[in-house]
């Protein structure tokens, strides 16, 4: 009889030990298919973390009067910086609108209101930090040419709406730019009542940078922020920013979120190791122990067998198909469960962890076809391993064990 079909009856027969290895399996399986997956998804958020974590170092003026020219920024290597938002401050007279006044009497910076040019006003920034927040328009990027984002009690006071154009002089130089946003401050309604009008939140206007290169004549700014390609460059990026710029300007880094992630991770790591590595060897010990107790149940059979006439090979594939014919199904079974049980893993993971990366349940072919391998491997050197001692006996010596 094919040792397939002999299988197959013995694994109908013996339904109790059918019913517990299948569960055993089912087990191992889930486990060690949950494993794989998180590790496998914590080593790809490992790969983007470049990407995702915003790691910079940080240029600021030490004095208004001494800015960082556009020059001395591009003497800088950029070849370990992905972006460079450029920040300038400077003042201007409004042109054709109304500005909210103060209560200081004659100063001219009553007359006065404060432009912030940016390359991209989402990051560092009021708006970044959630202090202000955009109700209408978009943000100003490095693409945006003539771009103007007021304040929304600017824009009432003066009927302004998105598309309008406004204008301001500075030195008898007057250049005008259309409105792309309007924003609000959660603090504007208590600003003191005597603050310099200049300084009202209201009188503050955010500008793409080139409208103040137009105003001024000049390709200044007050505060430079490198963003890294790779974090784990920021301290030979940082003595490269400082060798040119350390005589004008403060230099910091800012790289705790990156630090925060690869902690976290680490930790997770681990922990997913020793799972790992735990489950491994109990699926070995238990799965080598249940062989061991049923086939010694199995030595008359198999005393009979090779009395018959039936070949060594033939047993050992048997019982090697009938173990790995349950663990196939076992594993079937298992992917359903562990993807259930990484969801919700991979969703404490992101509620407990405070950082700006997510764990996302990826499933790809090559994990379930490492893990289903590797356990069909595993499987069968355990059933290898218990049922050699059996076949390299001869069926009298099988046979006389049993009379003892």
């Amino acid at each position: 009889m094919f040792f397939g079909k002999r299988a197959v009856k013995y694994i109908i027969r013996k339904r109790r030990r059918t019913v517990v290895m299948l569960f055993v399996f089912l087990v191992i399986c889930t486990l060690n298919l949950t494993m794989v997956t998180i590790k496998e998804n914590i080593e790809k958020v490992q790969e983007d973390i470049n990407e995702s974590v915003q790691a910079k170092v940080i240029a600021d003026v030490k004095t208004s009067d001494n800015p960082i020219k556009l020059e001395e920024i591009d003497l800088i290597n950029t070849n370990q910086i992905k972006q460079i938002n450029k920040i300038s401050i400077t003042y201007a007279f409004p042109n054709n609108f109304y500005h909210f006044r103060g209560k200081v009497e004659n100063d001219i910076r009553e007359e006065m209101i404060t432009l912030y040019g940016y390359d991209e006003l989402s990051l560092d920034s009021r708006f970044a930090e959630l202090e202000m927040k955009l109700l209408e328009g978009e943000m100003i990027t490095s693409n945006s040419k003539n771009a103007i984002i007021i304040n929304h009690k600017l824009a009432d006071e003066n009927k302004l709406n998105l598309g309008d154009e406004i204008g301001f002089s500075y030195n008898n130089q007057t250049v005008c730019g259309k409105i792309v946003g309007i924003y609000k401050s959660s603090v504007e309604d208590r600003q003191p009542e005597t603050m310099v009008s200049f300084y009202r939140i209201e009188n503050i206007l955010y500008v793409s940078n080139d409208l103040v290169t137009l105003l001024t004549g000049k390709q200044e700014y007050n505060k430079a922020v490198f963003y890294l390609k790779n974090p784990n460059e920021l301290a030979v990026v940082q003595k490269n920013i400082e060798k040119n710029l350390a005589d004008k300007a403060s230099i910091s880094i800012s790289d705790t979120m990156f630090h925060k992630i690869k902690l976290q991770l680490s930790q997770i790591n681990k922990i997913t190791n020793v799972f790992l590595i735990g489950s491994v060897i109990l699926s070995i010990s238990i799965v080598a122990l249940l062989n061991c107790i049923w086939l010694r149940d199995r030595r008359r059979e198999m005393g009979i067998f090779l009395s018959m006439g039936y070949r060594k090979w033939s047993i050992l594939l048997q019982v090697l198909f009938e173990s790995d014919l349950l663990f196939v199904f076992a594993f079937l079974g298992s992917i359903l469960i562990s993807y259930q049980i990484i969801d919700k893993i991979m969703f404490f993971f992101n509620k407990i962890q405070d950082s700006r990366i997510s764990f996302d349940v990826n499933w790809n072919s090559r994990v379930i076809l490492t893990v289903l391998g590797v356990g069909t491997g595993l499987v069968m050197s355990s059933v290898f391993l218990t049922t050699m001692y059996l076949l390299v006996k001869r069926p009298r010596e099988i046979l006389a064990d049993l009379e003892d």
